[in-house]
């Protein structure tokens, strides 16, 4: 009897330690055109699979907190992606060098932001969520998370 009553505290002791998880799933994508002179075609304005790509699921802490890494995930050939999270808050990160306070986007390059008269080109590569960033994973399954890298070349003096 006694031994019943140590194997069902031990069961319920894993039982109440035993994390609840969901599925997020998703699409990484990219969005790469150029600006400047003739309008863009609006096909090329539509997001593409960026398939076989990593990046790092980072648990958002707040603006003050450091970020941590939650896993590894990487793109099929269709750019879709899937992971298990428990609650929280998240985003992504392409290197763990980029975890810093409040990171959930992978950094990008820009320069030609601030332009002053003599520039005449600038150029955008950075990442951003189709939802409220960062993401949250409450108590449900989540679809369609998804992430795209998007890089913009602009020329702001051509014709």
């Amino acid at each position: 009897m006694k031994s019943i009553i140590i194997l069902l505290f031990i069961l319920i002791s894993f039982a109440l330690n035993a994390q609840v998880m969901f599925t997020v799933s998703g699409k990484i994508q990219q969005l790469s055109y150029s600006e400047g002179g003739m309008e863009i075609d609006p096909s090329e304005l539509n997001p593409l699979p960026l398939g076989n790509t990593d990046l790092y699921v980072v648990q958002y802490l707040g603006i003050k907190e450091k970020s941590i890494i939650v896993t590894q995930i990487s793109s099929d050939e269709n750019g879709n992606y899937k992971v298990k999270l428990p609650p929280g808050n998240y985003g992504f990160v392409q290197d763990k060098s980029e975890i810093h306070r409040g990171t959930f986007l992978p950094q990008g390059d820009n320069y030609g932001k601030n332009l002053d008269l003599n520039d005449d080109f600038g150029y955008q590569d950075y990442w951003e969520l189709n939802t409220l960033q960062p993401f949250q994973v409450d108590s449900t399954d989540i679809s369609n998370i998804n992430i795209t890298h998007y890089s913009v070349s602009i020329c702001y003096t051509c014709p």
